[in-house]
Formats: structure tokens, sequence, C-alpha cells
């Protein structure tokens, strides 16, 4: 299929590869916000995102950016069995060992933190799916937090999760007061939602002809501007097309898609 399209890979997969995020003046935003924070070190930034806003991909693309001049934890899924087994993994990823008590492995991270201080060195954790967090693990969140100098955070942490994570912060004021920056992800306006799906196909090797102008409207109008929405529909779109031998997504192909997907 994707050869009669002349693509190299599939523009409309729904894998957060940060090749294919595209970097709308929102969310432009907000990375500089995070880097401002981390850069800083300033200590704790949520980014709140309803599903399919893109908060994984952005998460992802924040890990490869940030990466280039911090040692950065990336976790992925936060569903640990207890606080301990949750600081124990971020050690891990630190290359810590193991300890018998919660004291002591946090007494490990701690040390850790200080020395790579003292060699200008700046851990980041970012913590994806941070909704799945829950009771006590908060407040070790919050404990991390105080592991500062006088002057600056040891540990900078982004927690990027769904708006439940907002409700949950909202309980936990101790943990929300230590937020420097809170940033929601909002959906894409018609104009931005064009330039993402044009972004996408050329970067999977297309010449940017792939979507009608009027295919392009009714993405936008079909996926109220929800990214990953508008990929959703668009993949099976191309699929639909190739089956009739159409080299453009016709608007046609779109409304049959987005059918398929409501049935």
């Amino acid at each position: 299929m994707l050869s009669f399209f002349n693509l190299a890979e599939n523009p409309f997969s729904v894998s957060p590869d940060p090749r294919y995020f595209f970097v709308s003046k929102h969310y432009r935003g907000i990375i500089a916000k995070v880097g401002y924070v981390v850069e800083h070190r300033q200590g704790l930034t949520v980014i709140y995102g309803d599903v399919g806003t893109g908060k994984t991909s952005l998460a992802r693309v924040l890990v490869d950016r940030l990466s280039e001049t911090n040692h950065v934890v990336f976790i992925t899924n936060p569903n640990f069995k207890s606080d301990m087994h949750m600081v124990k993994a971020i050690c891990a990823e630190f290359g810590l060992p193991s300890k018998r008590s919660l004291f002591e492995q946090m007494e490990v991270l701690q040390a850790h933190l200080i020395r790579m201080y003292g060699e200008d060195r700046s851990p980041v954790l970012i913590v994806d799916e941070a909704q799945l967090l829950r009771g006590q693990q908060f407040e070790i969140i919050r404990q991390f937090s105080n592991f500062e100098t006088n002057d600056t955070k040891l540990l900078q942490i982004i927690l990027a999760g769904q708006l439940d994570l907002k409700k949950k912060l909202l309980a936990k004021k101790a943990l929300l007061s230590r937020v420097v920056i809170q940033s929601t992800l909002q959906t894409l306006p018609a104009e931005e939602m064009a330039d993402m799906l044009q972004f996408r196909i050329t970067a999977a090797g297309g010449n940017g002809n792939l979507l009608a102008r009027d295919s392009i409207h009714r993405v936008c109008e079909v996926s109220k501007g929800v990214p990953r929405e508008a990929v959703k529909v668009c993949g099976l779109a191309m699929k639909l097309a190739h089956m009739n031998r159409e080299k453009i997504i016709s608007p046609n192909a779109i409304d049959l898609a987005h059918k398929e997907m409501a049935s």
C-alpha cells in the first residue's frame, strides 16, 4: 500500500514516534516552559492532556530533547505495586542498588543526586501516565522535590497525565504548592491540524498531495481537533482509497472511515 502512494512509511501510525510529532505553537510554548524549569533547576512541572491530545508523544519529545544535556529517567507506566517498588524502580534507572527499607532507598537516591550536582550533572525524572500514581506515591514525589540546595532543586520532575491527574493533585495541596508550572494540552485549530497532517505526510516521504484540500477540512471537522482521532481516520481513509485505487484521499473516503470508526 505504501508504494502505491509513493510513501516510505505510514504517515498515520498512532505510535508515539517523536519524528512524527508536529510541534504546534501551543506545544512549542509548553516545551519552552518545561525547558526553562529544567534549565534553571526549579523542580516540578505538570502537563495535563485529554485522551488523544498528544501527551505521550510530547513526553517522548521532551525525553529526546532534554537527554541532550541532562540525565533523563523516563517512567512510562507508573502503576507501581507499592511506594517501595516505585522508589526502587527509579533508583534502578539511575543505576543505584536496592535497599531493604524505604528510608535507606531514599537516602541512596538523595546521596546520588548530591553527587550529580557536585559534578554539574542535571537529573530529570519524567513520569508519563502520572494519573496512575496513587496514595503515598504522591507523597514520595513531594519528598523528591525536597531534595535541594539553598537555591536549586536536585531533581527536576515532569509529571504528564490525563485530566484525572489534576483532580488528584487538587487533593494533594502540599505537592500542588510545589508545582512551578502547569500546562494543559489543547485541541488543534483547523489551520494547525492541516499543517500537522501535511507534516506527517512529508515526514513519511510523501509529496504533500495525499489529502485533497476538502478532505483536510473534513478531517478537522470529524476529529474535533484531537490529533489522534485525525490520524486514525486518515489511516483508515488511506486504506479505503487504496482499495478503490485512488491516489488521493477524497472527502468521501474520510466520511466512510469516520462512519467505520463510529460503528
